[in-house]
């Protein structure tokens, strides 16, 4: 069985009358591009743009309003880190490596259970309808996690593993 992602999933799901309000841009390549593609066609989904690879996400985030990561396995996260540092809402599975680590569900993040794609839904939907409560202070802690993941802090802690 072939394994679609759950944004996909998520998007055939929103009622149609949102699918004007935004669009998904999916980043990235992989051995299922035929059979995604294969989905939105088939579901006449609109607001699904794959991208393909991309040796520089950066403006595709900075140009956002919103991130999302349906990974299963993420390591260790770092379009998670740029996101938040672009001051955007990170919406990320809790994936066991990498986002689940950094990521606390209504605290600094809005998490999900990986494959849940009416979870997921359901988040896009409240996004949508402005019901996220606190989104501002969701941002401001996700802000001051990134900043123990710079590459000065870093350094920091290797040179105290060194010595």
């Amino acid at each position: 069985m072939t394994r679609l992602p759950n944004k996909t999933k998520a998007v055939n799901i929103i009622p149609k009358e949102f699918h004007l309000k935004f669009n998904v841009i999916i980043i990235g390549s992989g051995e299922d591009k035929e059979n995604l593609t294969s989905y939105i066609k088939k579901k006449g989904i609109q607001n699904i743009f794959l991208l393909g690879f991309k040796e520089n996400p950066y403006p595709y985030i900075k140009h956002s309003d919103y991130f999302i990561s349906s990974s299963l396995w993420e390591e260790p996260g770092h379009a998670i880190l740029e996101a938040a540092y672009l001051n955007k809402l990170i919406i990320s599975t809790d994936c066991p490596n990498g986002p689940k680590e950094i990521l606390k569900n209504n605290f600094n993040s809005i998490t999900y259970e990986a494959e849940n794609h009416q979870k997921l839904a359901k988040i896009i939907e409240d996004v949508l309808k402005n019901k996220i409560k606190n989104e501002f202070k969701i941002k401001v802690n996700m802000k001051k996690i990134v900043k123990e993941y710079t590459m000065v802090k870093f350094s920091k802690k290797i040179q105290n593993i060194i010595n």
